[in-house]
């Protein structure tokens, strides 16, 4: 009965469709250009570059470079660069763990927030800090257990 009921709730699950625009671009480890006369939706782009030369709501884009000559709404780039060119026009740019470029003519309407790399090792060594301290204490608490053995002398 268990697995029927899992079953079940996994097919409902798996039914659902997952709704994206038509003009959304996805990728995984193949770059992504978008032309200048082209329209897209939102850019999401894993180990790889993006080329904007047309238009596009947002543009996310894991450890790769975002080239910027057209326009989009907000920029996201984690791990890598953003430049933005002459005729490039971004509303608002976060690069961590890079960084960003801009040409003396392109233009940005909202904020920009750039996060150095030194920010991508601090989860690292804070998560490195812990399981050191955690195989300390267990050393400390189980590790120095000496077997006392006793002899009683004879007489």
């Amino acid at each position: 009965m268990k697995k029927l009921m899992l079953f079940v709730v996994l097919a409902f699950f798996v039914s659902i469709p997952l709704r994206a625009e038509d003009n959304d671009r996805v990728s995984f480890a193949n770059d992504i250009h978008v032309g200048q006369d082209d329209a897209a939706g939102d850019v999401v782009c894993f180990f790889c570059n993006v080329q904007m030369d047309g238009s596009s709501g947002d543009v996310v884009v894991f450890f790769g470079d975002l080239s910027m000559n057209g326009t989009s709404s907000d920029n996201v780039v984690f791990g890598g660069t953003l430049h933005v060119g002459d005729n490039g026009t971004v509303h608002d740019a976060v690069v961590m763990g890079g960084r960003l470029i801009g040409s003396p003519n392109s233009v940005f309407k909202g904020d920009k927030v750039v996060f150095p790399p030194i920010f991508l090792l601090l989860p690292i060594l804070v998560f490195g800090l812990m399981i050191w301290g955690v195989v300390w204490l267990l050393r400390q608490l189980f590790g120095n257990r000496q077997k006392v053995v006793y002899v009683q002398a004879q007489r």
